[in-house]
């Protein structure tokens, strides 16, 4: 429980740190599970907390599956 949390930490903090164009970035490119199917200009309206939302959930969602 304590890695889990660990993890979560982390991804939150790593997420946290980054501003609008990185989240925007991460999430163009992020390699997962699924295909996200956002576009860059929808994902330019968006404010950071819901690009933090997206780009934490696919990321948790992702090692969820690597599990």
């Amino acid at each position: 429980m304590a890695s889990m949390c660990t993890t979560f930490e982390q991804i939150a903090g790593s997420v946290n740190d980054l501003d609008k164009n990185g989240l925007v970035n991460k999430i163009m490119n992020f390699d997962g599970a699924f295909p996200m199917d956002f576009t860059e200009g929808y994902l330019k309206t968006l404010n950071e907390d819901q690009l933090r939302h997206i780009l934490a959930s696919a990321i948790l969602t992702k090692l969820k599956h690597q599990a």
